[in-house]
């Protein structure tokens, strides 16, 4: 358990972070979670053993106190453990965001005392790591501000890292190759970027910039498709985002949409 939690160890700088609580007992669930956190660049602090004296229990309560989201693992076991328990109810008092996770889709937000308000992701019913991820980050006080770079998870190791080496050197070759060889303009038409901040999905990136003609990328509110993009992992990157337009003809019954924290509104009609 402690060689687990060793591989992700507690964010200790003073920029914006989670604080993620969860019970002793689930430290082996919560070292997964962690994984998907980190390797995504959250900055988490966390501690799941009981304070070393009066002054470690300030320093732990300020910490709590000071982060701008809690994640909390909702369990049984978190539900009877009287440090998580106390420690929650000071952090909702501050009136600050609480994300809940509930292993098998049980509702314990009353046992823990918290209000039912809080929102909570069914473990359950994550078909995969990236739906987890991505609930994660398009949650109600989920802040881009949390973000930062990206840990490849030491459990990995260098072995997996190794063929991301080869590949990077060899991207760098191909790049000097093609801005030696290939028209600056052509490849301006390619660019990703938009301002500071790089979309992959062709379909996202072209909305946001016909979108940008009247709004700027941080007040950007509603984003109107003309498709469905193959991944929606690019509106993490636009924090602001409310309502997304998507045209009715291609909703199909197998069709992917956007987390449910986005407003879907349907334009045009069925071809």
């Amino acid at each position: 358990m402690k060689d687990q939690l060793g591989q992700f160890p507690p964010y200790t700088g003073t920029e914006p972070y989670i604080c993620f609580a969860f019970s002793p007992k689930d430290s082996a669930k919560a070292s997964k979670i962690l994984r998907l956190l980190y390797e995504r660049g959250c900055r988490v602090w966390y501690s799941c053993k009981k304070a070393d004296g009066a002054a470690d229990l300030l320093i732990r309560q300020k910490r709590m106190l000071d982060a701008s989201l809690t994640l909390l693992y909702l369990s049984d076991a978190a539900c009877q453990d009287v440090e998580t328990k106390s420690n929650l109810l000071v952090y909702q008092n501050r009136e600050k965001p609480i994300l809940c996770l509930s292993p098998d889709g049980k509702d314990r937000k009353l046992s823990m005392g918290l209000l039912e308000s809080v929102p909570l992701i069914r473990l359950d019913q994550c078909g995969n790591e990236k739906e987890l991820q991505s609930g994660i980050l398009h949650s109600e006080g989920f802040s881009q501000d949390l973000l930062g770079e990206p840990v490849l998870s030491p459990k990995k190791g260098w072995i997996k890292a190794l063929p991301f080496v080869f590949l990077i050197a060899a991207l760098l070759l191909t790049g000097v190759f093609l801005y030696r060889f290939v028209a600056v303009p052509a490849a301006a038409e390619e660019e990703q970027a938009i301002g500071e901040v790089v979309f992959s999905d062709p379909l996202i990136r072209t909305a946001v910039k016909n979108a940008l003609k009247e709004e700027t990328i941080q007040d950007l509110t509603v984003l109107s498709l003309d498709g469905i993009p193959g991944s929606w992992e690019d509106l993490a990157l636009l924090p602001s985002l409310q309502i997304i337009e998507i045209p009715q003809s291609v909703i199909r019954e197998d069709t992917v949409l956007p987390d449910p924290a986005y407003t879907v509104r349907l334009k045009g009609g069925v071809e």
